[in-house]
C-alpha cells in the first residue's frame, strides 16, 4: 500500500513537472521551428557516430515534424497521457530490431543531444528545467527501448 501511495505521488508530480516546466520549454524552443530540429540532429550526428547516414536522403521537414510529435508524446506520456503509452509503444515498435533497428543504446545519446539542443533554444534554461527535461524523458524512452 505504501509502495503503491508513494508511486501515484511520483507520476504525479512528474505530470507536474511535464506540464509546468518541460512542455512550456519545448514550446519555447519550437518557437524556432526548424531550426531547433536542424540543430538538434546536427549534435546527434556528433554524439552519436554513424547517425548522421541514417538521415541521409531523409525529408529533413517531415523528419522534424515527426520528431516534434515523439518529443510531444514522451512530454505527453509524463503528463500521464493514457494514448500517448499506445503511440511510444508504436515508436518503439518501429524502431525496434524488426524495422529501423535502432539499438536501445542509442537513446542515451538522443536525449543527450536533445537536452544539449534544449539549453541551446530555451531562453529560459536552467539546470532545474535540464534535470525536469531529464526526468520527463526517462520513462517514455525506457519504454520504447523495451520493445527492441
Amino acid at each position: 500500500m505504501v509502495r503503491e501511495e508513494t508511486n501515484n505521488r511520483e507520476s504525479r508530480l512528474l505530470a507536474i513537472v511535464a506540464e509546468s516546466v518541460v512542455r512550456p520549454s519545448f514550446q519555447r524552443c519550437c518557437e524556432s521551428g526548424d531550426d531547433f530540429f536542424d540543430t538538434f540532429y546536427g549534435d546527434l550526428a556528433d554524439r552519436v557516430p554513424g547517425v548522421g547516414a541514417l538521415f541521409a536522403g531523409t525529408d529533413m521537414r517531415r523528419q522534424n515534424a515527426l520528431v516534434r510529435d515523439g518529443i510531444d508524446a514522451l512530454i505527453h506520456y509524463a503528463e500521464g497521457g493514457p494514448a500517448a503509452a499506445e503511440e511510444l509503444a508504436r515508436l518503439g515498435k518501429l524502431h525496434g530490431r524488426d524495422f529501423l533497428n535502432i539499438q536501445p543504446d542509442l537513446y542515451t545519446g538522443w536525449a543527450d543531444a536533445l537536452r544539449h539542443t534544449v539549453a541551446q533554444f530555451d531562453p529560459k534554461h536552467t539546470d532545474l528545467v535540464d534535470a525536469a527535461w531529464g526526468e520527463v524523458l526517462a520513462d517514455g524512452i525506457a519504454l520504447m527501448a523495451s520493445f527492441y
